[in-house]
């Protein structure tokens, strides 16, 4: 692992700043963040949070976000980048977790790179502080998963309407939700807060799955659909369209190549003749590109459905005579594959009552709708 004394290039971490004489990363230390603050600060701020008061990475972003911080210092790079609107318990966690604060700077690191790079620079907390933040991580995490006394039906297949984040379970006061990241994430009163309200799990669970059994109970609706969009997309003979459209492929390819022949063995060959010829052969290429893009969307679309028509036979297959009093393995495993996602509207005060929508995954242009009156 090579050494090397100058800033190979990038934005320079949080807490420190590149310094273009030397370049070399210096300590950002001005108080530049609410005029009281540097990135320095903050970072020492995070690990005393974290290793000393055993603080979780959410509650470090919530007591962020309680004083103010900004997420970026106006003014530092100059590179353009997508910049966070507020701090997240994920962006506290790696920079608590990246060694680069001990004092060294590993460049290449879990990029596939052979000869890796070690930039030393200024320490902004000592290794022993490092070290000790990683095992209070570790600890919270295990914590938090002992707290988890509840497994949650539709983890991974909720979607939020107003900001497309998934619903995550959460327990609250002896009940359990389903809430949107966004909507759990920040400050209770931070206006980057989504409006989108907690469900109830037990609710919508409930619900889902009263929807889902109307299937389930009657597969062949299932295999009907499936059965129906593939003779669909099967009707038209990929195979022989694209092997047509190659085959003219080749000939313009040809085309080309005997134009420039001509236009190299004639010298007098009329400019204005080149370019009509050129730009004939350009649109012509490009619209057989088109095609063969279309026919291959539509090979691929087929090939989806053979398969999903396969997956939801082995599954019947595998729930026949499970299917009347399922255990909560069983009904996750039938959900994972026919439910695609299950969209959650805000609730409606004024009606009373949300929308949430069901997407079957054999049934990709329809869904069906659950009108709970819960919010």
């Amino acid at each position: 692992m090579g050494s090397f004394k100058g800033w190979t290039g990038g934005v320079s971490p949080y807490g420190y700043i590149l310094n273009k004489e030397t370049k070399k990363l210096e300590l950002y230390d001005e108080k530049v963040l609410l005029d009281k603050y540097s990135e320095v600060d903050i970072i020492k701020m995070m690990f005393d949070c974290c290793a000393i008061k055993k603080m979780t990475c959410e509650k470090i972003a919530t007591k962020l976000h309680e004083m103010k911080i900004p997420t970026s210092t106006p003014g530092k790079n100059k590179i353009k980048r997508k910049k966070a609107k507020y701090w997240s318990g994920e962006r506290v966690r790696n920079l608590i977790s990246d060694e680069t604060y001990t004092g060294e700077k590993i460049m290449g690191k879990g990029s596939g790179c052979v000869n890796k790079r070690t930039i030393s620079i200024p320490p902004i907390v000592s290794l022993e502080i490092w070290e000790m933040a990683q095992e209070v991580k570790k600890n919270n995490k295990i914590i938090s998963l002992r707290n988890t006394k509840r497994e949650y039906l539709l983890t991974g297949k909720i979607k939020c309407t107003v900001c497309n984040r998934s619903f995550t379970g959460l327990a609250y006061r002896g009940l359990t939700y389903y809430a949107c990241r966004k909507y759990r994430m920040v400050n209770v009163n931070h206006h980057m807060k989504c409006i989108n309200k907690a469900i109830r799990a037990d609710v919508l669970e409930d619900e889902v799955w009263s929807d889902l059994k109307t299937f389930i109970d009657s597969p062949i609706v299932i295999k009907d659909f499936l059965h129906q969009r593939l003779s669909e997309v099967s009707e038209i003979d990929t195979n022989k369209e694209l092997e047509d459209i190659n085959h003219k492929l080749n000939k313009i390819k040809k085309k080309r190549t005997k134009l420039v022949k001509l236009i190299t063995a004639m010298d007098n060959y009329p400019e204005k003749d080149i370019n009509v010829e050129i730009v004939k052969i350009k649109l012509e290429e490009e619209e057989l590109h088109k095609k063969k893009q279309y026919y291959e969307d539509i090979s691929k679309k087929e090939e989806f459905e053979k398969r999903k028509i396969s997956e939801i036979d082995k599954a019947f297959e595998l729930f026949t005579g499970k299917i009347s009093s399922p255990d909560f393995k069983l009904k996750k495993a039938i959900i994972n594959i026919l439910v695609d996602k299950i969209a959650v509207h805000p609730y409606d005060e004024k009606e009373n009552k949300r929308l949430v929508e069901i997407h079957y995954s054999f049934n990709k242009n329809d869904f069906n709708i659950i009108k709970s009156s819960l919010n």
